[in-house]
């Protein structure tokens, strides 16, 4: 550890001691009319980050990549505008980047790119765009990544959670609106209450996050975000969804106004989904609803912007469909999130070329029934819990680009305050009235801190052939709680988190980087100081847990040929003092168990087949196993493949088609059974009709496998052939 340090550091002092001034290539955007395109996200293909375009148009990339490259543009709003190829450059005059009209922009994921997520060089980087998300209509945020490869998932029916190269549990880091979405849950967060109607794009970060975010993302980033408000005119989207098989009927509406220089966005969305049908029958207990109303606000102010927004969300009556649903059925009767952010990018500030701030507070709430259902010789029994906490964030972030580089400085500060849990327990008799009541705090307050300082930097040298990147963290992490089952106790721990990484380019349009990172998870705090009900059972918490540690090894190897891109990648991941949660009798506990290896290789492919046709060929294999005793390790996701077909026929017209193959998996964890191979055909298709129209139709598991929702003990089967017609309209 103290080798890393000392080589990271060696980096960066002597990345910063070359800040000069740094001559600096200018590039101008224009739309396909030739217009110049304010204040939009470009970025290049295979970096991570983003650069903003000013009124002109005008930017620069600092450090400059090699010719050719591809730059990815998104508008203000986070919308995707296209892909575009850079040939030459001129170093007298700007370069003009001209974006293609949008009838010739294709819509699919775009990989090697994450404009607003920070990352290391070697990760793997894709953003859904909102078309994407739309053409998809995945019910929840774990199924808009079925084209992703290392992307798993935990949970079933709308309360999936998603994760990153099987490190799941809080392991994946989950960020809306540039702020966490943090839970108690141990399987992590979700944001079930997070419709596709909502989202512009999601970015998806595989590969380590600490440096950048502290705690939590040693998997990875997911990143939803809605879209801000338009500044030029008054907009309204309207849309209707229902479907069979999934059963579910959805509805939203947004609209767009300008007030003079400004403009606020206003959107509602609800949903209800009944239980789902799988092959073999109704899955009971797999319905839910929600609801959603968000307020956005942009405020431009001279060369800088400012943005704000208000997201209310209630989900109710979620379930969590289990084998043993018959006997015992979980669900959570309420789910609950407010959340405000806002934000600043302030360009050309303090001797930095760009100054980005993001702030957060919110509350969540979130109770749990666990329920014996009334049999021959029981009677009805309801267990619950009641949790509820508030959160808050400050981030800020500096660049400044160095002569062939940039540095990077930031202060991060995320904090979740004031967690309480309450248990609650009802007993019913024989004709189903309440005779015995008891309540119990599990958690009377408690709160944890994290507060980081980190520092990123990169420079090329050779003309261009090698990039060297680097980056170093350091994070103080406090908890207490008070009262409740464990009384009174308070921890405080330092973590150093940092990687380093080097890029070779053999030729402009290939390129391979070999990193190191190490990273860290603090415990949550329900597993640290909660006892009661969850929904696998009785859980214990363990106030004697120590952080997880990690040991990242990643190779990325990314190629350009013509109008095809490919990556492909490997990782040895190490986590240790895995925190794992094991069961003793009937209740559930919490230790720290040695260590786990992670293994595994991605594989990704798209490009043209022809005009308006499109293939992506995404695939990933992984193994994990404890070191200890050599047995496998849980949550590690399927080997699989994915083949997705895309065709614009006109502006009118498009459909999609999804072939996906997985591949059997004997290898089980704990509490996991071993899940059989299987494969998927999925297809949609629209049509817009004039005023703004369009319709949709969806078609789910077509060829009606069965197969599993996940690999837990308790697993149902998943969602059997289904389909949904969409009506939307924009105006």
């Amino acid at each position: 550890m103290k080798i890393l340090r000392s080589c990271i550091l060696a980096l960066l002092t002597s990345f910063a001691g070359t800040a000069t001034a740094a001559q600096q290539t200018i590039f101008r955007l224009v739309d396909s009319s030739g217009f110049p395109v304010a204040n939009a996200r470009v970025s290049v293909v295979g970096s991570q980050g983003s650069v903003a375009t000013d009124r002109d148009g005008m930017f620069s990339l600092v450090p400059l990549p090699p010719v050719p490259f591809d730059v990815a543009v998104a508008d203000e709003r986070g919308a995707w505008k296209g892909l575009v190829r850079v040939e030459t450059l001129s170093a007298d005059r700007p370069n003009e980047i001209r974006l293609p009209a949008p009838e010739e922009v294709s819509v699919t994921v775009i990989a090697g790119v994450s404009p607003s997520t920070a990352a290391p060089p070697a990760s793997a980087s894709s953003v859904l765009s909102k078309e994407e998300v739309l053409q998809q209509r995945p019910a929840q945020l774990g199924d808009a990544l079925a084209d992703i490869p290392g992307a798993g998932r935990l949970e079933e029916g709308h309360s999936i959670v998603p994760s990153i190269r099987g490190l799941a549990r809080s392991r994946t880091l989950l960020l809306l609106d540039d702020a966490r979405v943090t839970a108690e849950r141990r399987a992590g967060a979700s944001a079930g209450f997070l419709d596709p109607f909502s989202v512009e794009n999601i970015e998806v970060v595989r590969g380590p996050g600490s440096v950048a975010y502290g705690s939590d993302a040693l998997g990875g980033v997911i990143h939803a975000r809605t879209p801000l408000p338009r500044l030029d005119d008054f907009g309204l989207r309207l849309e209707l969804a229902g479907g069979i098989g999934e059963n579910g009927a959805s509805g939203g509406i947004e609209t767009n106004i300008p007030v003079g220089p400004d403009a606020f966005l206003i959107q509602y969305h609800q949903r209800f989904f009944g239980d789902y049908d799988a092959p073999s029958g109704p899955v009971d207990n797999s319905a839910s609803r929600d609801r959603g109303l968000l307020v956005r606000g942009l405020f431009p102010a001279g060369s800088s912007r400012l943005f704000f927004g208000l997201q209310l969300d209630r989900v109710r009556d979620m379930g969590k469909p289990a084998t043993d649903s018959n006997v015992t059925r979980a669900y959570y009767p309420e789910e609950s999130s407010s959340r405000f952010t806002f934000g600043a990018d302030l360009p050309g500030r303090l001797g930095f070329d760009s100054i980005e701030v993001r702030s957060f507070v919110g509350a969540d709430r979130l109770i749990t029934n666990r329920e014996r259902l009334p049999a021959e010789e029981t009677t009805r029994r309801l267990s619950q819990s009641d949790i509820a906490a508030d959160d808050a964030s400050l981030r800020v972030s500096a660049r400044r680009a160095l002569p062939q580089g940039e540095i990077c400085i930031g202060v991060d500060l995320n904090g979740r305050f004031g967690l309480s849990a309450i248990n609650r327990f009802l007993d019913y008799d024989t004709t189903d009235e309440i005779w015995s009541r008891k309540e119990e705090s599990a958690i009377s307050s408690a709160r944890r801190i994290d507060a980081g300082l980190f520092v990123e930097s990169e420079r090329v040298l050779l003309s261009s052939r090698l990039k060297l990147a680097a980056g170093l963290r350091g994070d103080v992490v406090s908890t207490t709680n008070k009262g409740g089952y464990f009384g009174d106790i308070s921890t405080r721990s330092s973590a150093v988190s940092g990687f380093a990484a080097f890029t070779v380019f053999p030729r402009a349009d290939l390129s391979t980087t070999l990193q190191y990172a190490r990273g860290f998870r603090d415990p949550l705090l329900s597993e640290r100081y909660f006892r009661g009900v969850s929904g696998r059972g009785f859980v214990v918490g363990n106030p004697t847990l120590t952080p997880e540690t990690s040991d990242q090894f990643d190779l990325a190897i990314r190629a350009s040929l013509g109008p095809v891109h490919a990556a492909a990648y490997g990782y040895v991941y190490r986590i240790s003092d895995l925190i794992e949660r094991y069961m003793s009798g009937e209740d559930f506990y919490f230790r720290n168990r040695g260590e786990v290896e992670i293994r595994g290789a991605e594989l990704e492919i798209d490009g043209p087949l022809r005009k308006n046709l499109s293939l992506r060929i995404a695939a990933g294999v992984a193994r994990g196993r404890v070191l200890d005793d050599d047995s496998p390790a849980a949550d590690i996701p399927p080997h699989s493949i994915s083949l997705t077909l895309h065709h614009q026929a006109n502006h009118r017209v498009w459909w999609r088609s999804r072939l996906a193959a997985y591949a059997a998996d004997s290898a089980a964890g704990p509490t996991e059974i071993r899940t059989p191979g299987y494969t998927t055909l999925d297809f949609s298709a629209g049509m817009s009709f004039r005023r703004g129209l369009e319709a949709q139709l969806l078609l789910r598991n077509i060829l009606d496998r069965t197969y599993p929702a996940t690999s837990d003990s308790t697993a149902v089967n998943a969602p059997g052939r289904s389909a949904t017609i969409v009506l939307s309209g924009e105006f």
